[in-house]
């Protein structure tokens, strides 16, 4: 059968260090030695799930696998409440409600809750051939690992038939349940994405906007020009768009000049400040902190960082 403890710990996470916990929690897990074994059946290898569960206002809920114990699966993390952080090989982020946030297989990582506003999040646990294509179809990656959803009650309805799934036991056809399940939520999520493309909320072109932004990163666009593009009121076109995206129109421009910066700190020789002019910052420093803030490091340290290892992937 499957393990699970409500309040307590699996042997396996006391290695990982994995924090006792002061809060509600369902855990659930497939022993080691069957995942191994669910790992070589051709129904379970292309995806397959090996532990979920859920934390309640996780105050002091914290994970540190930076030592030789590296996890072999993804770990996806969905924040429903509160907030949390997430660091993989020394790339932080924050991820706020609604948001999900992926750790890749054996790198270095460690998240946790805030502690002024703790975390109520789902989480699972992933491997198998589809589990990178499905991931990059959300697109991310470990230099953007985060990724809005939205808090639909869907989700969570689907996140309590993977724990019933998984307390059926874990021969074959259970897991291969579980996995299903935990799949068509992620492929729910990625057709969610697909659908911005062209979606219309009270006449609307989403994807028109998103391509206006990009198309002007390089200026320091207003909310007041956004809405005159599309001849609404500043008030009503924000409200609809926050709708569509999870974000405001100005805090997902922002997004997109700062995620356009990555790509010239590590594909570009530069210099922090003509980055910042390229795109229309109004000073380094604004440009420094909104980085700071978004990332968890300055742009020359995400450039020592980051620059090697996309000189690498090119090779």
């Amino acid at each position: 059968m499957a393990r699970t403890s409500e309040g307590g710990l699996f042997s396996d996470e006391r290695n990982l260090g994995v924090d006792k916990p002061g809060y509600e929690r369902v855990d659930l897990s497939f022993p080691r030695e069957r995942v191994h074994e669910l790992d070589q059946n051709p129904l379970c290898r292309d995806f397959l799930i090996t532990c979920a569960g859920f934390y309640d206002q996780a105050l002091g809920h914290q994970a540190d696998r930076r030592g030789v114990s590296l996890f072999p699966d993804y770990v996806l993390h969905f924040c429903v409440g509160g907030r949390g952080y997430q660091e993989v090989s020394g790339f932080r982020i924050e991820v706020g409600c609604g948001e999900i946030a992926v750790c890749p297989p054996d790198k270095p990582h460690r998240y946790g809750s805030s502690k002024q506003a703790p975390w109520s999040v789902y989480w699972a646990g992933f491997r198998g051939q589809q589990a990178r294509p499905l991931m990059e179809a959300l697109g991310l990656r470990e230099d953007a690992p985060s990724l809005y959803v939205g808090k639909d009650s869907r989700d969570v309805e689907q996140f309590y038939r993977v724990f019933e799934a998984m307390r059926r036991g874990c021969g074959v056809y259970e897991a291969l349940h579980a996995s299903q399940l935990l799949k068509c939520l992620l492929t729910g999520w990625i057709a969610r994405r697909q659908s911005i493309r062209g979606q219309r909320i009270s006449g609307l072109d989403i994807q028109q906007i998103i391509e206006m932004m990009a198309r002007n990163l390089n200026r320091a666009v207003s909310l007041q020009d956004f809405a005159g593009y599309v001849g609404l009121s500043k008030d009503y076109f924000n409200e609809c768009f926050q709708r569509a995206t999870g974000y405001s129109a100005m805090q997902y421009f922002g997004r997109m000049k700062l995620m356009r910066a990555c790509e010239l700190l590590t594909g570009s020789a530069l210099s922090v400040q003509q980055i910042s002019a390229e795109l229309a910052f109004c000073n380094p420093y604004y440009f420094s902190t909104r980085f700071k803030q978004m990332f968890g490091m300055s742009p020359r340290q995400y450039r020592q960082r980051f620059a090697g290892v996309k000189t690498e992937e090119r090779r």
